[in-house]
């Protein structure tokens, strides 16, 4: 514990334990990439993605933790809970169904019906807003946004929870 530790509560490898990452993008960011203070510690699992970089992105993630002593039972965490805005996204009439922007979306948003570009409805809410459409596209023809107002909001249970539960 810190107040029982040799450094006066002030924080030591003994007491504490620092987490780093630094990334770049464009990259996919996973967590073997969290570097310890401590070598013995290491992400349980390494090929769990934290967050995909798109070009010029940069993340810099500092970590501390310090050791305490809990009361009651350890808690444990059913599942993963997250949100993200629902994406809005244009085709303008420049588009000449060069078919770019259908092989750069990583979720298979677009789909080319002979020569038009559309968007797979039963796709688009797996769209994360990542503009690799955009980027992709030479005549500036897909357009990209999201509704704030709007969300798109994912449960996942790692056991036998039910979502009423979580």
């Amino acid at each position: 514990m810190k107040a029982d530790c040799k450094c006066d509560g002030k924080g030591c490898a003994q007491c504490e334990l620092k987490l780093k990452l630094r990334a770049k993008g464009p990259a996919m960011v996973y967590s073997s990439e969290l570097k310890s203070t401590d070598p013995e510690v290491k992400p349980a699992f390494d090929k769990i993605p934290i967050v995909k970089l798109i070009k010029g992105q940069e993340l810099e993630l500092l970590g501390n933790r310090r050791a305490q002593r809990r009361q009651g039972a350890c808690q444990v965490v059913p599942g993963l809970v997250y949100y993200k805005y629902k994406p809005e996204i244009e085709i303008t009439g420049k588009c000449d169904s060069c078919g770019a922007c259908v092989k750069a979306c990583p979720v298979k948003v677009f789909e080319e019906k002979g020569t038009k570009l559309t968007i797979n409805q039963d796709n688009l809410f797996k769209c994360h807003l990542c503009n690799a459409c955009v980027e992709a596209c030479p005549k500036d023809a897909v357009q990209m946004n999201s509704d704030k107002t709007k969300f798109i909001f994912s449960l996942e249970s790692w056991d036998s929870s039910t979502a009423r539960r979580l």
